[in-house]
Formats: C-alpha cells, structure tokens, sequence
C-alpha cells in the first residue's frame, strides 16, 4: 500500500530486519534538510534509529528512559521500619529481606519473582540492545559491544539473586512461574517485587490491588536502544513523496 509515513517499533520485527529487507528510506538527506528541525529535536537520541551509521527512523519525545527499582507493600515497611532512603543499590536489599524473613517466618517469601521481572535487574548495568545478548555498558561512549554473559556486572547480580534464593527471600518456582505481583500481593505471600519505576507507576500499581505502596529507584536511569527503538517514526519505501513525508514528520 501507498503509506507516507509509518508507525516502527512495539512489533516483533526489529529496525535492523526492517532495513536489510528494504522496508525503510534512508533518512539523513532529508533530516539534512526539510527534516532539520526534526533532528534538533530529537538530538542524540537520533542514533537510536540508525542503522550502520545511517538513519532510518526518528524516535518519539516521550519517557524514554527506563528506570528500574523494587516495589514494597507500604504495610511492611511501616511494619518492619524500613528506611528506603538508605536503599540506592540492589544489594542494599539483602538486608531488608532478611528482616523481613526472619519477622515473617519460614514459609514467607519476601520478594515475588517471575520472569519479565528478571528484566528489572538487568537493566541496571548495560543496555540490552534488542536481545540481551550483545550488550554496551550504559553511561559511557564505549559503543563495543560484549557479551553480557562474560561481564563481572553480570557474575556478581546472578551471584546476588541467587543467594537471595538460596536465603528463601525469593519464591521457589521463580525461574518457571506465571503468576503475577498482583497474585503474590494480594494473596500475602510477598512484600516487594521489582519493577520498572516510571513516573506514576507507584499509584497505578496501588490502584490495581487496593494497598498502599512505596516505590524505591534502585541504580541510575538510562536510555536504551530497546527503549527508543520501542516508538519511532519511518518512512516506508511505498512512500510517493518522502520528501513531503518528511515535511508532515
């Protein structure tokens, strides 16, 4: 079909695929020109749409940093005096886990865990760049790509889970469960979880259940390839005009 501009990201087909394919136009002669403003807008988030250097789609002004934490039930940090203020690194919560353990008993698992939350963790430390695999280190100009799984951030989080797991802070069917936080929450059966720490998720997630809760960024907030990849402009190489597509965008 004969489209002008479209819609790329939050599908199951990545930029790179797109472009190999032939999908997309290059982008920097008209960014250059009629679409200058676009990429003054946009700054240095533009190479989050680029391809082997060349620009194929323009990234969406919106929250585009992803933020991680850990979400507790207000009831028990009220209850166990928690201070989340002293909380700025994930290994600050061992401790807090512990308390909560011991206050609980045995059969209490302090922090709910499943799968997508897993994400949370790695966020903290490089940026996943689509598939998790080939990763860059966040905050800096290194632009090497490594495997994550070699990284000593990566040995010491899994070293920290898993003794987390051992400690019987984290529920048993962990690695394999479905169920959700609302389902641990709701039933009692947990105290935090972690989460992504965007504004207003503290009172969405509390609306969900009906229970107070806090919310505590854990590490600094970060853009990511994924993140900006995940809502950006093309234009298609059905496109009659791009040059006016670019004058619309």
């Amino acid at each position: 079909e004969k489209i002008d501009l479209i819609f790329t990201g939050m599908t199951n087909t990545s930029l790179s695929s797109m472009v190999s394919k032939g999908y997309l136009v290059e982008l920097d002669e008209y960014l250059a020109d009629t679409g200058a403003p676009v990429a003054e807008a946009v700054g240095d988030y533009i190479r989050g749409g680029q391809v082997a250097g060349k620009t194929y789609s323009i990234p969406t002004l919106r929250d585009l940093a992803t933020s991680a934490g850990i979400m507790f039930l207000k009831s028990y940090v009220d209850k166990y005096n928690i201070d989340t203020e002293s909380i700025s690194e994930w290994s600050d919560l061992t401790d807090v886990l512990r308390i909560i353990k011991e206050g609980e008993g045995e059969s209490f698992t302090p922090m709910f865990l499943n799968g997508s939350q897993y994400t949370s963790f790695m966020s903290a430390f490089s940026d996943p760049l689509g598939d998790s695999l080939g990763t860059l280190a966040p905050g800096t100009d290194d632009t090497t790509v490594v495997n994550r799984f070699e990284t000593e951030e990566y040995r010491e989080m899994i070293e920290l889970i898993r003794s987390w797991y051992e400690a019987g802070y984290i529920n048993m069917d962990a690695a394999t469960t479905t169920a959700l936080w609302q389902e641990a929450a709701q039933a009692g059966t947990a105290a935090c979880w972690p989460n992504n720490m965007k504004p207003g998720q503290v009172e969405n997630q509390a609306n969900m259940i009906g229970q107070e809760m806090v919310g505590v960024h854990i590490g600094k907030d970060i853009v990511t390839t994924s993140s900006l990849q995940s809502a950006m402009w093309s234009i298609p190489y059905q496109a009659q005009d791009p040059e006016r597509s670019m004058m619309l965008l």
